[in-house]
């Protein structure tokens, strides 16, 4: 099951913001959002700059994953903090451990709980990157395989579009049903098993 990512960094780092696209397509996962195709939008105007922030947002937002590669910028700053608010899981990438040293020139944000950091060479970065995608991809199958039941029962999981997270309701009650978790839109995925936890 594919993993949507999106990639936050400075428009100085597009050609290593389109290497790690790459790999990630490579392996069958799908790119929210890539702003590298359009590049700087600062003199465009008001119009373009609120079209472009929106898409970019939603790129966040779309993401499961969101990959932030340093230096970055205010935009950076502003997308990783988008997806710390979201409790998404967050890749720090590096070339050293100069931004994770606790020596006064870090950020605490780099330190939330959502946060994983990683250092090296691109080639590196993209092999945490890789196993970290990966490892979502495990955690969601083995989530459907607590959850799922072969057999009809009187409970049915949805997964949220927007989250991704599965919810469970009882199938007599499960019309017009949102995420019980962020309260977004929901598909179904199949009977829950006898024991699941209901969420409403």
């Amino acid at each position: 099951m594919p993993v949507k990512f999106y990639i936050a960094s400075k428009l100085e780092n597009a050609d290593q913001v389109s290497r790690v696209a790459a790999a990630m397509k490579a392996e069958g996962h799908i790119h929210t959002y890539d702003w590298t195709v359009h590049g700087s939008v600062q003199r465009d105007g008001p119009e373009r700059l609120r079209e472009v922030a929106e898409k970019e947002k939603q790129g966040v937002l779309d993401a499961e994953m969101v990959i932030v590669l340093f230096p970055g910028g205010r935009g950076t700053h502003a997308e990783l903090g988008m997806a710390i608010a979201k409790n998404k899981p967050v890749i720090l990438c590096a070339e050293n451990d100069s931004l994770f040293l606790d020596d006064g020139n870090t950020c605490a944000f780099y330190w939330n709980p959502c946060c994983a950091r990683c250092t090296g060479n691109l080639e590196r970065r993209i092999e945490d990157i890789l196993l970290m995608a990966r490892c979502i991809e495990q955690e969601r199958q083995n989530e459907l395989e607590d959850v799922l039941s072969d057999t009809q029962t009187g409970k049915l999981a949805f997964r949220c579009i927007e989250c991704n997270k599965i919810s469970v309701y009882r199938a007599r009650f499960s019309d017009g049903r949102t995420c019980a978790h962020c309260r977004g839109f929901i598909t179904p995925l199949g009977y829950a098993k006898a024991g699941a936890k209901v969420n409403g």
